[in-house]
């Protein structure tokens, strides 16, 4: 076990590229993500707050409460080298800090470069339901790092308007005056959407906006559009989980689908000889789309992993979006009548 370790090891300090992506900043919020990620995993798990504290320029705290099953979060760094696909944002924290401490009301523990050497059960102890964890990254890999306040708060942000129900917080500890932050968004991405609206659609706007469950996934759809079509293009922008899916995918497809779908049916019913085109629909740049699913099962293609890939999320999104808009065109034919002129054949 020892050699299997220390060869484990090895393998992340020298290709640490193929664990977390980057040696930068991206890097740093790919693991922070992926801790977030593992505490919010399945139907029940709840996190009532997450707080990140920069205490060094490669030294932060989180203290996560939560009513996850800690001890099993614990025992994901305890994993077996057999299985080397297990739990790979577990292997680089422990390939990459020089310390790692993790510590909740149970058990806790040390690791230093990698290896287990202290057991905190009783030291520092928090209380039920509070996770804490502290991690220094090792300056001999992570040369030209430092943390970056507003960096990191921006991410914060990003998973406050992601998970609606959470609280967030940042501080930075390292200067005399500290720069901290408070994050919750209630309205979940329907805030992201209206600060994209107010900054592309300088004379008004329109949208509506859904949060629904199909199956075992949940959606956040916003659609915009501008009050008199003069403006600068729209803008799409889709959310897996906690991630940001830079080249979209499934999930856009899905509602621009859905919107076309709901628009043909309008214009069966009020102009039957109208055809219409959904390779032209989709050379639109006029409506603005926010998306977000939560799914146990995200898929993901492309040569970055930035593209969602399934065939299941796209035909969901595409029902979901179809019934948000055939109840709106049947009340507001402004804009559909608008739409029927951009896609013309």
């Amino acid at each position: 076990m020892e050699k299997q370790e220390e060869e484990m090891h090895q393998h992340v300090r020298r290709r640490p590229g193929m664990y977390i992506g980057s040696l930068g900043l991206k890097g740093v919020n790919y693991l922070i993500t992926h801790i977030f990620e593992e505490l919010v995993k399945g139907r029940d798990a709840k996190v009532e707050s997450f707080a990140i504290t920069i205490l060094g320029n490669t030294v932060c705290s989180l203290q996560v409460r939560s009513n996850h099953d800690l001890q099993q979060f614990l025992r994901l760094f305890l994993y077996d080298y057999s299985k080397p696909f297990t739990a790979m944002f577990c292997k680089a924290l422990r390939g990459l800090t020089s310390r790692l401490e993790i510590n909740t009301s149970q058990a806790g523990f040390v690791f230093n470069y990698g290896i287990i050497s202290e057991d905190l059960k009783g030291v520092n102890k928090p209380s039920d339901g509070v996770l804490l964890i502290r991690l220094e990254l090792d300056i001999e890999i992570f040369k030209e790092l430092k943390f970056d306040f507003y960096y990191l708060r921006n991410c914060i942000e990003e998973f406050a308007l992601l998970n609606k129900d959470m609280k967030f917080y940042i501080e930075d500890k390292r200067y005399e005056v500290v720069n901290q932050n408070y994050f919750h968004f209630p309205n979940g991405i329907m805030h992201k959407m209206n600060w994209v609206c107010s900054d592309i659609y300088s004379t008004g706007y329109h949208q509506i906006t859904i949060c629904t469950q199909m199956d075992s996934n949940y959606y956040q759809i916003a659609i915009a559009w501008p009050s008199d079509w003069m403006y600068r293009r729209g803008r799409k922008i889709s959310y897996a989980g906690n991630y940001i899916t830079s080249e979209n995918g499934s999930l856009i497809d899905g509602v621009m689908k859905g919107i076309y779908k709901a628009l043909k049916k309008y214009a069966q019913d009020v102009r039957p000889d109208f055809e219409i085109s959904f390779s032209q629909f989709k050379k639109n740049d006029k409506l603005s789309i926010v998306a977000q699913v939560k799914s146990d099962e995200l898929e993901f293609a492309g040569s970055t992993k930035d593209k969602l890939e399934s065939g299941k999320i796209k035909s969901e999104a595409t029902v979901i979006a179809m019934g948000m808009l055939s109840d709106y065109f049947r009340d507001n034919r402004r804009l559909p009548v608008e739409m029927l002129s951009w896609s013309r054949k």
